[in-house]
């Protein structure tokens, strides 16, 4: 699976600059996305454990996300650049069209299938990018990682609509980030490129979480997180460094979701990372709206000080979202946005507790709702 997603990813271009501050958030749905970063409480939804154990509370029956999967990108922003593949990299020369562009691009997918107040996920998440700078005395800044995991949640009721949530998850890293001086860019070959990130290390970690969610109308909600408590470290099982260790993030959010006739409506806003004390607050906001007709969602959002826009297509038991948003590699918002598409295709199934088959799929369960 490692080989696979890392030459997938050296076949395409794209960016993650070394010396930027981007704030990178692991297994974010393209749901999240669209809505500039807000995470909507669903008991529909398995996935959303990952962001949160306590939301297992919410779980009605079984829910099972057989699997989604996502692709990001920036490409757009560089249209007209030539592509270089993982195949034709040879030397300075081939890389030329790319000083001063950072391109990037992430792959990811889950599958996870919860319970009332118990779940289990598999994950695979990661990203691969380089920004090639100072045409003079050229330096290669290369970004590779890929992370998969598993995760095992629950979740209990404390008083009332607040519950209390755990995650325990093992976590294998590889990668890592590499600088090529001009001497190593003259020679440089896809070869030399694989064999420079073939670092690899395993971890355990633990998220921790709380929901409070009312039943009172359009269901207001309120969530505290710590994801990654006292930060995942990682242990070298493979090359010469240790992969980073993730840092622990505190997340606040509020968030509301119901429908009226014929329409469903939800959004929120999201205050995370409060832990990185280097960053700014602009790049710690973000908030956004939803909203939900019988076949199709619209999305649209603010985060990290740059607007967000999603749609949602519900066939069925099958789920297509696409996204298009901008993210904050610099130090403040405003200064390096990085504007990124991303689409994802998702299969999940239902049932109630009698263990009969639902209607799968957000806007056949609001339509039920409406009636």
């Amino acid at each position: 699976m490692k080989k696979l997603f890392f030459f997938i990813f050296m076949g395409l271009v794209f960016k993650i600059n070394a010396g930027a501050a981007e704030i990178y958030n692991y297994n974010q749905s393209l749901r999240s996305l669209g809505m500039g970063g807000v995470h909507i409480p669903a008991e529909d939804d398995a996935s959303m454990m990952l962001v949160n154990p306590a939301n297992l509370s919410e779980i009605k029956g079984i829910q099972w996300t057989i699997f989604d999967l996502g692709l990001k990108s920036n490409a757009l922003q560089y249209a007209t650049t030539s592509t270089t593949t993982a195949t034709s990299v040879s030397g300075a020369s081939s890389l030329s069209p790319y000083y001063g562009k950072p391109v990037y691009v992430g792959l990811g997918g889950n599958s996870t299938l919860a319970f009332p107040y118990f779940g289990f996920s598999i994950y695979d998440d990661g990203g691969l990018g380089f920004k090639l700078n100072n045409p003079a005395f050229p330096n290669l800044n290369l970004n590779y990682f890929n992370d998969y995991g598993y995760v095992l949640g629950g979740a209990l009721p404390i008083a009332g609509p607040l519950s209390f949530g755990l995650n325990f998850k093992r976590i294998t890293r590889a990668g890592g980030n590499v600088n090529f001086g001009p001497d190593l860019i003259s020679t440089l070959t896809s070869t030399t490129l694989a064999s420079s990130i073939q670092n690899e290390g395993t971890g355990y970690g633990i998220d921790a979480g709380f929901l409070l969610r009312s039943q009172a109308p359009f269901h207001p909600s309120a969530s505290v997180t710590m994801k990654d408590v006292g930060q995942t470290a990682f242990i070298r099982t493979k090359g010469t460094i240790t992969p980073e260790p993730i840092k622990d993030s505190l997340n606040l959010g509020l968030t509301f979701d119901g429908s009226i006739p014929g329409l469903g409506i939800a959004g929120g806003i999201e205050y995370r990372d409060i832990l990185l004390l280097g960053e700014t607050i602009g790049k710690k906001l973000y908030m956004g709206t939803e909203l939900s007709l019988p076949l199709l969602d619209i999305r649209a959002g603010f985060g990290q000080g740059y607007y967000s826009y999603g749609l949602g297509i519900d066939l069925a038991i099958f789920q297509v979202d696409a996204a298009l948003y901008q993210i904050e590699t610099g130090v403040y918002p405003g200064q390096t946005a990085s504007q990124r598409v991303a689409i994802s295709f998702k299969l999940d199934l239902g049932f109630d507790p009698n263990f009969s088959l639902t209607e799968a799929g957000k806007k056949k369960r609001k339509v039920k709702l409406r009636r």
